[in-house]
């Protein structure tokens, strides 16, 4: 079942990924925003070395989705629920989170543009934008979810 809704999650988010990308360029004043201002801003990021039990109590004390991985001051991929569930059924609670399936990790500054971003992550439909400041994760952005801020905002300018 969850393999189904999140195939058609993919589509509804390729759907909308074309649709503005057939455009060339999104809206206008969709462009000139910071994705600073679609990103999920309260996250909490697991180590190269944390478990994959540490993790998945993280996604479910938090509501998170989903989890950067952080190296020192490097995000070296980005972990799913469903990356957790599948780590957790093949190497056990006790695997570290690097063991696990994770997404690649697109790094952005909070000041780039959502247009950038957004271009980004169309070329690399599987990988999740971590907004980074100084090296520290302040945010993060999935493409449905960017998709979701453009589809709502892109038509009109930002109200800040």
């Amino acid at each position: 079942m969850i393999g189904v809704v999140s195939s058609v999650c993919a589509l509804v988010v390729a759907w909308i990924l074309a649709r503005h990308l057939g455009r060339k360029k999104l809206p206008r004043p969709c462009a000139k925003v910071p994705v600073s201002e679609a990103m999920q801003r309260k996250i909490h990021s697991v180590h190269p070395g944390d478990s994959l039990g540490e993790a998945a109590r993280w996604l479910v004390e938090t509501g998170q989705h989903p989890l950067p991985i952080v190296d020192g001051r490097e995000t070296v991929g980005v972990l799913t629920r469903n990356d957790v569930a599948v780590g957790l059924n093949q190497v056990g609670a006790d695997a570290a989170v690097t063991r696990a399936p994770h997404h690649d990790a697109i790094t952005v500054a909070p000041q780039d543009p959502v247009d950038g971003v957004f271009e980004q992550l169309a070329h690399q439909p599987d990988a999740i934008a971590v907004v980074v400041d100084d090296g520290t994760p302040v945010g993060i952005v999935t493409a449905e979810e960017l998709a979701t801020f453009v589809a709502l905002h892109g038509e009109r300018p930002s109200a800040r």
